[in-house]
């Protein structure tokens, strides 16, 4: 008896094992498994969550077996039945495509689980057979590079030389603070304790980097000036799949201007739209705002007079 109480354990064991496995469902497998779709007339292949469809990169000649998979040397390339034509399979001629490194065994097809992708060796590099992934995160873009997720590369970040994106177009016009006219009445306004991000580019201060801390800082806020309205409408930005949106700080800014031509989308005209505030605080009435018609770093009042209070802002984030 309980030699069979043991057998039966072992079996519930390695069952459960194998579902713990199972990654994909509808039809159920393991990351890397490979599955022709009838219904869609393609294959595709489990990322360890998602059946992913090969991509198509051109129609080659006709065929009739249907769900054939073979390599085909002279296209040094993968390619399948789809019951009329040869479908060629190839990442699309991105530099991404041939980011997971070299290889030598043509043919040979392999899946990356770090990368979560099905690839094949076309004798020199293993080639992405899934869609080309997101230009913006598996090499290093260029600024204005559009990412797969709509959001646009804008440089590096000065806080910590990591990558920084930008929405393709501004918010809008925006006060620094809210409830107060630190133009009119300055004994209202109030220093934070975020510290004086003061002269110009680039910036001596922390503060006048850390775009993200200043934004989180403002956005928690509950004084007499609050809420600290261009911080809090990039803290609580929910756009291209992220919600880690700020308000860049003095010298994030300057980046943003130096690459204004490939970003795209800013006011270079007059004022008040082509000001762009920044997050970086200088005093109790005013805080940094950059103008993107001559490329100068101001102070500025939190608010100017009565009716003439905002200034544009474009919201940022970090990968």
């Amino acid at each position: 008896m309980r030699r069979w109480l043991f057998l039966f354990m072992v079996i519930v064991v390695c069952v459960s094992g194998r579902a713990a496995h199972a990654a994909c469902a509808s039809p159920v497998a393991e990351a890397g498994a490979r599955e022709w779709f009838s219904g869609d007339s393609t294959y595709k292949f489990c990322n360890g969550t998602t059946w992913i469809p090969f991509n198509i990169s051109g129609t080659l000649t006709v065929c009739s077996n249907t769900a054939a998979l073979d390599y085909d040397a002279g296209q040094t390339a993968y390619k399948y039945c789809n019951g009329a034509n040869w479908i060629k399979v190839a990442c699309g001629g991105s530099a991404c495509c041939v980011a997971l490194g070299t290889c030598s065994s043509t043919g040979t097809v392999d899946y990356f689980s770090g990368s979560g992708v099905l690839a094949y060796c076309e004798g020199t590099n293993w080639i992405n057979m899934g869609p080309p992934p997101d230009p913006c995160t598996c090499n290093s873009p260029t600024p204005g590079q559009v990412c797969a997720d709509g959001s646009v590369y804008a440089g590096l970040s000065p806080d910590g030389s990591v990558k920084m994106f930008t929405t393709p177009a501004d918010a809008g016009l925006f006060s620094w603070v809210s409830n107060v006219d630190c133009g009119v009445s300055p004994g209202t306004c109030i220093d934070t304790a975020m510290v004086n991000c003061t002269g110009g580019y680039p910036g001596a201060a922390a503060s006048c980097q850390t775009g993200a801390a200043n934004t989180a800082f403002l956005a928690g806020l509950s004084n007499s000036n609050a809420p600290y309205a261009a911080a809090v409408y990039c803290d609580d930005l929910n756009a291209h799949g992220h919600q880690d949106w700020y308000l860049p700080a003095q010298d994030e800014l300057f980046q943003l201007y130096t690459n204004r031509a490939a970003i795209g989308g800013f006011d270079t005209g007059g004022f008040p739209n082509s000001s762009y505030w920044s997050s970086s605080e200088t005093a109790a009435i005013s805080a940094k705002r950059y103008r993107f018609s001559d490329g100068t770093v101001q102070t500025n009042h939190k608010r100017l007079d009565s009716g003439n209070g905002t200034l544009s802002v474009r919201c940022v984030r970090k990968n």
